[in-house]
């Protein structure tokens, strides 16, 4: 079976992008027609780097991530690099986000500060 597409490794030092690669890896998966739970998890476990690795062992512990389904490896990730938000946290920091210009509006900048709200948004 030809495989399309590169996933690329999951890097554990950057935890903001845990989200978009769980979704480049459904992608790969949808491509690829990838539906046996065994290979997903095959494949999840070869695309992480060895500290992520470690990580899920931790998180696994007694048993080993071979072991566990693959929806519950991303479950556990999930809590661990992407936690649910507290809503008051969230509230404050959306609240508190203000424009790089102060009082000041640029025309370039009115984009990225949108773009900065609605990234905090919950």
């Amino acid at each position: 079976m030809p495989l399309f597409g590169h996933i690329g490794e999951f890097d554990e030092f950057d935890k903001s992008a845990w989200e978009e690669w769980c979704d480049r890896l459904e992608q790969y998966f949808l491509t690829n027609k990838v539906e046996d739970d065994a290979v997903k998890r095959a494949v999840f476990l070869s695309s992480v780097r060895a500290a992520t690795y470690s990580t899920l062992s931790s998180l696994c512990s007694p048993k080993k991530p071979k072991e566990l389904p693959f929806a519950e490896l991303l479950k556990l990730l999930q809590g661990h690099y992407a936690p649910k938000p507290s809503t008051v946290v969230a509230r404050f920091r959306f609240n508190s986000c203000k424009k790089a210009g102060n009082r000041r509006l640029k025309l370039n900048s009115m984009p990225s500060y949108l773009a900065q709200l609605c990234a905090l948004r919950i």
